[in-house]
């Protein structure tokens, strides 16, 4: 009779644990970065860079290209869990102040449409209404409709 704790010869070559936990492991992490690559890169894509204001439900005209540059993914190994989008810009630049009463900012504005406090020239605060010029979201149903969610998915299988 074995003791408790005793793995055979038999077990510890046929089924190792640890190691099958860490190749699934590093295998739904390869997936969740080919996808938020993905996706990444298509809401970058959709952004163009032009003088004049995108249509309302087109994705946002890019006059600088700060927004481009501020689309990132990152994963977290800890709850195994994706997010892309951007981040929010450091610099002030003085168009853009205090947005709706639940403080949105300017990438949501952006994505979701909604009103922002905007200082003129003259100093003056005006309240400015903004349409909605989804970005994230589109990006979102493309990778859906391409099948690469599914695609990634199905490589850890």
């Amino acid at each position: 009779m074995a003791e408790i704790g005793f793995r055979s010869p038999l077990q510890s070559n046929f089924f190792d644990r640890d190691k099958i936990k860490k190749k699934m492991d590093a295998a739904v992490r390869r997936s969740f970065i080919r996808i938020g690559g993905f996706i990444r890169t298509t809401a970058r894509r959709s952004i163009r860079k032009r003088k004049r204001s995108a249509a309302p439900g087109q994705p946002p005209s890019s006059h600088v290209g700060t927004l481009k540059n501020l689309i990132f993914f990152s994963y977290d190994d800890f709850s195994k869990s994706m997010i892309v989008g951007p981040t929010l810009s450091r610099r002030k630049t003085g168009t853009v102040g205090i947005a709706d009463p639940v403080n949105k900012t300017v990438p949501e504005i952006l994505e979701f449409g909604g009103t922002a406090k905007r200082k003129q020239k003259s100093g003056e605060t005006i309240t400015v209404k903004y349409h909605k010029h989804p970005y994230m979201q589109p990006a979102l149903d493309i990778a859906s409709r391409e099948d690469k969610l599914r695609q990634h998915w199905e490589l850890i299988r």
